[in-house]
């Protein structure tokens, strides 16, 4: 479950608020990010342009298997994101490249084998 934590973080800190209705006028799809589908299981509902790109973007990170998947996964973030880890739930939050980058190294450190892969995808717009 800490994955979904991260996720919804991260979605919060690259995310612009778009409605529907600002979409349809820009010529976006009803649903969006047509170019991730492919990639998970599923993606409902309407998807703003910067929730596809979080959505890309852990795509990225999922497929790295190198050490550079530490870059891979502060890639996902705002250079000055704000990060809660329910894991470290008794922990200050991560503010920053720096913190956010030390986190994951250890984590990944603790989980080498460790892939993400996208199946069921919720979206409301930017969230």
């Amino acid at each position: 479950m800490a994955g979904m934590g991260l996720a919804v973080g991260a979605a919060l800190a690259l995310c612009t608020i778009v409605s529907p209705a600002q979409a349809t006028e820009k010529g976006w799809d009803g649903a969006g990010c047509a170019e991730a589908r492919p990639e998970v299981t599923s993606i409902s509902g309407w998807v703003s342009p910067n929730a596809c790109t979080f959505i890309k973007r852990q795509i990225t990170f999922g497929k790295v298997t190198t050490p550079d998947r530490v870059s891979a996964y502060v890639d996902i973030w705002s250079k000055d994101a704000t990060l809660w880890e329910p894991a470290k739930a008794s922990r200050p939050l991560l503010q920053g490249e720096e913190a956010i980058r030390k986190s994951i190294s250890g984590t990944l450190s603790l989980i080498p084998d460790f892939r993400f892969q996208g199946t069921h995808i919720a979206v409301n717009g930017p969230a």
